[in-house]
């Protein structure tokens, strides 16, 4: 064993003291935009890649020598240029492609728009660019242009996008692979501990685009949702100035502002800024549903040095709702779809009111050039004031639905830390592209009034009657406490090798050890009896993934892998708990491809995973808010995605899901092999948009249709629906005008359910019109 460590040890600083340098540059088009997607070669080598969402493109680790570097796009001609590559050194190679002389430092890549619904690379997903082919796991992209056509601004509104993903409630809460995930589980910029929006109706102005990985990623990004989580990524500055706006009116009262100020901030432009900032009013299909936010969120970009840069995004958020999460509709008897889909708990004093920050820094450096660090820096605050109706106890009689109140407040801070040194180095012919990190985060829910439940006045449903309630003198009835304080700590040392064994095979490999504290105190009212109760939680795991990746030409991906998932439950004693972590495996086999000169992109993903301590609502507790543990569950399932351009004016996303999820083990041993969780056994959707310039130049007509079989929730059945989408924009120049119509034929359907006396309603059809300018 002292021999082989000592010859690793020898090849690895031989290789490290070799002669190398490195290759990079950014491909533009005619109006200096990144052009993503352009596959860049070195002559007869192994050594390629494909430039990331800004044009970039960089070989690390290349010997010293004269080579040909070889740029092709979209199936055009292959152009070339000559490089000289020297020692310790970074050669710098900008470049212009011109789609009609086949020349480079030309000007246009025409038709570009034509690739915006492909996204064929990711920053994110193994913390390196790397193209998403060589990643051993089922990965989906929400490119920017699908947002922009289907208008869509709100989390929620993304889900439709994503194989195996289902919207569970109003709340941001989405099933995938059979199991919950919700907002707290959300990346930003592949950060933990990132404002994605807390409340029920946050918009997402300052979003780019967004990633969605399958399965459990805990190995590189901490403990999460073992069934999938989103990955937001937000805008950058870039150099050229501009300014775009967008106004936005529609049903329910729909009143949207939204705009971009970019630009460089000195002569050299070394600091890059953009102001965004979005404002909306109404939008939400409840009766007499209050709904106004305000979001802030300047960016900047400064770049130290040549190898140094400083990146900075702050979010300021105010809303002011009715209520913080979706309050439902009330089963009248044993009747799901009863009571009208615009039914309303709250009385006019209900009230949701919310101010927040989010501060992201980002520090990199590149030490050579095969050695670079990161640094990620997220501090949160928010403070909440709650004051909201929902659901009440038991089930409804015919003509009367009880309701509660919920009175709280909420002050909660985090800081979460993640750094990681990347580092490609060669053993032999064996490349490796190397990850080594650690992350640590930190937070404290302080709820310095404890929470408080109260029973109002039942609504008759004949003729209702909502009346303010009072709460002076009155002891909370279902929960009643003084002050509750959850503090919340992790930590974890990752570590990641991407090895490439010859031309046709890669294997990743990575291990990760995860810690979490949790502390829980409650100071308990008169209601309860008085007293103070304390909960702590203490838990670690070593989390492993290990994937192969088989590539029998460059149009084809085959892969297997397996990995983990652990995921800290931490919920707090008004919620039952706490509970011990959920503990997941994965195996997954699928199949990425390539076709049409790069212009189609499928995905293949067949997968099954296992998770133990399972936490679901409690059956018998009405108000929604308590969860138990079910015991072991299992999600068997297929996906399949198809997302690209069919000729040079269609586009086209679509996917379809099967999946079924069952309790394997349960505490009421009848429930074993029935059908768990709030998961349609099939769902379809697709989104489609044709280029009219033969009728209209500019004019753009598409639309989707989307549909999922029947579900089974807390032992009622849900039916399957069917929703069709339709859309219609122009461009003129810089003025550009959208219209959107939802849910044509207004379909009426329940998207998933909190409690068995309380279920959520899809939205019924709605317009939204926009008008936007660029200058």
């Amino acid at each position: 064993m002292r021999k082989l460590l000592l010859l690793i040890a020898v090849l690895f600083s031989v290789q490290a003291m070799g002669q190398v340098g490195s290759v990079s540059g950014k491909i533009v088009n005619e109006n200096k935009e990144p052009l993503e997607g352009v596959t860049v070669k070195i002559d007869k080598t192994e050594i390629s890649t494909i430039t990331n969402s800004e044009g970039l493109f960089q070989f690390k680790s290349v010997p010293v020598g004269k080579y040909t570097l070889l740029v092709s796009y979209v199936g055009k001609a292959t152009l070339s240029r000559e490089i000289d590559v020297t020692a310790n050194t970074t050669l710098s190679v900008p470049l212009e492609l011109n789609e009609q002389k086949n020349s480079l430092n030309e000007v246009v890549v025409k038709g570009t728009y034509n690739r915006k619904y492909i996204r064929t690379t990711s920053e994110f997903a193994s913390r390196q660019n790397i193209p998403l082919r060589d990643l051993p796991q089922s990965i989906q992209a929400i490119p920017r242009q699908i947002i922009l056509d289907q208008q869509a601004y709100r989390m929620n509104e993304l889900f439709k996008n994503v194989a195996g993903a289902t919207e569970q409630s109003d709340w941001n809460y989405v099933m995938m692979r059979g199991f919950l995930t919700n907002s707290s589980n959300f990346l930003v910029n592949g950060q933990r501990g990132g404002f994605v929006g807390e409340d029920q109706f946050a918009q997402l102005s300052f979003i780019e685009r967004a990633e969605v990985l399958k399965g459990p990623s805990s190995v590189l990004f901490g403990n999460g949702a073992v069934g999938g989580t989103f990955n937001l990524i937000t805008k950058k500055p870039k150099e050229d100035s501009y300014v775009a706006a967008n106004l936005a009116t529609g049903s329910f009262g729909l009143l949207r502002v939204q705009a971009d100020v970019n630009g460089a901030l000195d002569k050299k432009k070394k600091l890059l800024g953009l102001l965004n900032i979005g404002l909306e009013n109404g939008g939400n299909f409840y009766q007499d549903f209050r709904n106004r936010n305000a979001l802030i969120t300047p960016f900047f970009t400064w770049k130290l040095g040549q190898r140094t840069e400083l990146s900075s995004m702050t979010v300021l958020r105010a809303a002011e709702q009715t209520t913080s999460y979706a309050t439902g509709i009330p089963v009248i008897g044993n009747d799901l779809y009863a009571a009208p889909f615009d039914f309303k708990y709250a009385s006019e004093d209900g009230n949701y009111s919310s101010r927040s920050i989010q501060q992201q820094l980002k520090l990199s450096h590149s030490f050579s050039s095969n050695w670079s660090g990161t640094v990620w820096v997220n501090y949160s605050k928010r403070k909440d004031d709650v004051y909201i109706y929902a659901a009440g106890t038991g089930s409804p009689r015919l003509d009367s639905i009880s309701r509660s109140l919920q009175v709280w407040e909420a002050d909660i801070r985090g800081l979460a830390i993640n750094a990681y040194v990347n580092g490609l180095f060669r053993l032999g012919k064996v490349e490796n592209n190397l990850v080594i990190g650690f992350d640590y985060l930190n937070k404290k829910d302080d709820y310095p009034i404890g929470f408080n439940y109260y029973f109002v006045p039942a609504i008759n449903q004949n003729n209702p009657v909502y009346p303010r309630f009072d709460t002076a003198g009155k002891v909370p009835d279902y929960f009643d406490s003084d002050e509750d304080v959850i503090k919340t700590r992790t930590y974890g040392f990752y570590v990641q090798d991407q090895v490439k064994l010859g031309k046709k095979w890669q294997a990743l490999l990575a291990l990760r050890y995860d810690h979490y504290d949790y502390d829980y105190f409650s100071a308990f009212g008169a209601g309860f009896g008085g007293g103070t109760y304390t909960d702590t939680l203490r838990s670690s795991a070593l989390v492993p993934r290990i994937g192969l990746v088989y590539q029998p030409n460059a149009k084809i991906s085959i892969y297997g892998s397996y990995m983990q998932g652990f995921n800290p439950q931490t919920t707090s004693a008004a919620q039952g708990g706490p509970f011990p972590p959920e503990r997941a495996n994965q195996i997954e086999l699928g199949a990425k491809g390539e076709f049409l000169d790069g212009r189609l992109i499928p995905t293949l993903a067949v997968y099954q995973i296992v998770k133990n301590n399972v936490l679901n609502g409690d059956p018998n507790d009405p108000s929604g808010l308590r969860r138990v543990i079910t015991g072991k569950a299992r999600s068997r399932g297929v996906e399949f995605t198809l997302a690209g351009m069919l000729t040079r004016e269609w586009n086209i996303i679509a996917n379809y899901a099967h999946n079924q999820t069952i309790t394997l083990k349960d505490t009421d041993p009848s429930k074993e092999g029935q059908l768990f969780g709030d998961t349609p056994s099939d769902m379809f959707t697709i989104w489609t948009t044709y280029r009219l310039d033969k009728v209209v130049k500019g004019l753009r007509l598409g639309g989707g249709f989307r549909t999922y079989s029947k579900k089974k929730v807390f032992g009622a059945d849900f039916k399957g629906y069917s929703v069709l989408d339709l859309m219609a924009a122009y461009q003129y120049k810089k003025l550009s005008l959208n219209l959107n119509v939802n849910n044509v034929l207004d379909e009426r359907y329940l998207i998933g359910a909190w409690t068995t006396t309380a279920s959520f309603p899809g939205p019924p059809r709605n317009v939204v019109v926009s008008i936007g300018y660029n200058w």
